[in-house]
């Protein structure tokens, strides 16, 4: 069992040494009485009795804790396997060829599995930099790019936006050279991301358009009205005039006809 596992990380180290212990020391009783006979009283035997019964406990619990444990690594891997199969991922060696590529990754690119092997990952995805991830410090992380996002190509030419996750594998002590997987690498396809965000900025831009529109309709309202009320008074202070100048006789007459086209302007305003 891996030490370093988390699972086995939360295992009592004490139980499999208490129950160990208990073996010894029955086995060093019972040795005792069988090498003494004269020591076989009937409290010896049941000292000798009641450590048999501890060891079996003891070694009852252990192998309990050790199923339990079992149990819960065949959980922990089932949900590992599911996430490897359900996420593009690959490895790739020190030169930056593919290693090893899952079937969601084959998927993604589009080419054949044997194609993608021993390929140099820069070929399926545009700027990739392999020295950039060996000069970091990181051992896992998101690998950044100037635009946010790397594009990767597929087996017909078209691209697409690309996420990028990496974790350092440890290598393995006497193993070497340039065909040993040194990176793991996890793929998210933006296509969608994207696509929503333009869509997002479409519908705010839409938004934007109808407020300004809005905002010009109110403001149109606003000075209509303001407009609505100096003509509306200076069009009954024709129409007095006119009262008056009827009032007044021919004498009038010739102040009438522009008074009239005044008024004929106000009304249509």
């Amino acid at each position: 069992m891996d030490r370093r596992h988390p699972v086995a990380s939360h295992r009592k180290p004490h139980a499999w040494a208490a129950a160990l212990a208990f073996s010894a020391l029955t086995g060093a009783v019972v040795a005792f009485v069988l090498i003494f006979p004269w020591a076989a009283t009937r409290p010896a035997l049941l000292i000798a009795l009641a450590f048999i019964l501890l060891s079996i406990l003891s070694l009852i619990a252990a192998w309990r804790q050790d199923r339990d444990m079992a149990r819960q690594l065949t959980a922990r891997d089932a949900m590992l396997h599911a996430a490897f199969l359900s996420t593009p991922a690959l490895t790739l060696s020190r030169d930056g060829l593919i290693q090893r590529v899952n079937g969601a990754a084959v998927a993604l690119f589009g080419l054949p599995r044997e194609a993608a092997l021993g390929r140099a990952f820069s070929d399926l995805t545009a700027e990739f930099d392999m020295d950039a991830v060996l000069r970091s410090d990181a051992q896992a992380g998101h690998l950044e790019n100037r635009r946010g996002y790397w594009t990767g190509r597929r087996a017909d030419g078209s691209t697409f936006p690309l996420s990028l996750r990496f974790g350092l594998i440890p290598s393995t002590p006497g193993a070497g050279g340039s065909g040993e997987e040194h990176v793991a690498v996890a793929l998210t396809d933006l296509t969608h991301s994207h696509a929503a965000e333009a869509q997002a900025r479409e519908l705010h831009a839409q938004l934007n358009k109808v407020w300004r529109l809005n905002s010009l309709g109110e403001m149109a309202a606003t000075l209509a009205h303001e407009l609505n009320q100096p003509l509306s008074a200076a069009t009954a202070y024709i129409h007095a005039s006119q009262a008056e100048m009827l009032k007044a006789g021919p004498a009038a007459d010739a102040g009438r006809p522009p008074l009239d086209l005044a008024k004929g302007q106000l009304l249509r305003a």
